[in-house]
């Protein structure tokens, strides 16, 4: 009995360190990004150009070269996509970012993405159900967007997250949580 206490007891100190390693592996670019801000978060070999990878004792390869993404790669980005107050329309600021979100994925350093996951979040203001329904039109506007835009892959799919998975847990109301997620794989 004493071990099962010890081991909910471990369990419930090492949640929150769980949590947070889940989401250590999503970039966040705000403000207005350039393309080449972009092109580097969601590139899958960045780490190739010079920068080391950290491998806690293991190596990749003899020659301390990074070895290249194998398949089932993913790369996740929270963009700071601005709309409309409660609709689903671009705003200037938002139609320049998703642009550049175009012109990357176009990008020769991103020509291995075959498939884009574009998630919609709001922040935990207003009902649950509107949120839900409006962060998917939003993620839509998105694609719908890019669509027109040629050599983008052609494997794109749209979520709706409402508030279910803010940016700012302690602050769900921040205009930070409303955002799209682009989750790129290959």
């Amino acid at each position: 009995m004493v071990n099962l206490k010890c081991s909910v007891a471990l369990l419930a100190c090492l949640l929150p360190f769980a949590a947070n390693c889940q989401e250590s592996g999503v970039k966040s670019l705000r403000g207005k990004p350039s393309t080449e801000q972009i092109i580097e978060a969601l590139n899958p070999g960045a780490e190739a150009a010079g920068k080391p990878t950290r491998t806690r004792g293991l190596s990749l390869g003899g020659s301390g070269q990074a070895v290249a993404p194998v398949a089932g790669w993913t790369r996740t980005l929270d963009l700071e996509i601005k709309f409309q107050f409660n609709s689903d329309q671009l705003t200037g600021d938002g139609a320049e970012v998703v642009e550049r979100l175009g012109n990357a994925l176009q990008a020769k350093e991103l020509a291995k993405v075959r498939t884009v996951t574009l998630e919609g979040h709001a922040d935990a203001t207003g009902d649950a159900d509107y949120n839900v329904a409006l962060s998917l039109r939003r993620a839509q506007a998105v694609r719908n967007a890019l669509a027109g835009k040629p050599g983008l892959p052609t494997d794109f799919k749209t979520i709706g997250k409402g508030s279910s998975d803010p940016a700012d847990p302690a602050h769900p109301t921040d205009p930070v949580n409303r955002r799209v997620r682009v989750i790129v794989g290959g």
